[in-house]
């Protein structure tokens, strides 16, 4: 049996996964394979099953989620709970 991924609550809660969507929220890069994308905030303005898009003061970029580690509103989320369609995180 695989132990399921937690990210840490705020006040170090941990959670079983990120059930919202990402879409219109603030967004920081923590963590990432490529390391030009760390420290990228902006936006969210667009989000599929394996990406999400974010809009920065200078450009969009396009992200891959399984490749970097998100600080939202003080959170941080780890990519396994950001994987597959926001529809679908939501009903699980």
């Amino acid at each position: 049996m695989m132990a399921k991924m937690t990210t840490m609550h705020p006040r170090n809660q941990p959670t079983q996964s990120f059930r919202q969507p990402l879409i219109g929220r603030e967004v920081s890069i923590t963590q990432s394979r490529n390391s030009t994308l760390v420290g990228l905030d902006g936006t969210v303005i667009d989000e599929t099953k394996n990406t999400f898009t974010i809009k920065t003061q200078s450009a969009t970029k396009t992200i891959i989620k399984s490749a970097v580690t998100i600080d939202l509103d003080g959170t941080t989320i780890k990519p396994r709970s950001l994987l597959g369609r926001a529809e679908e995180r939501i009903k699980k």
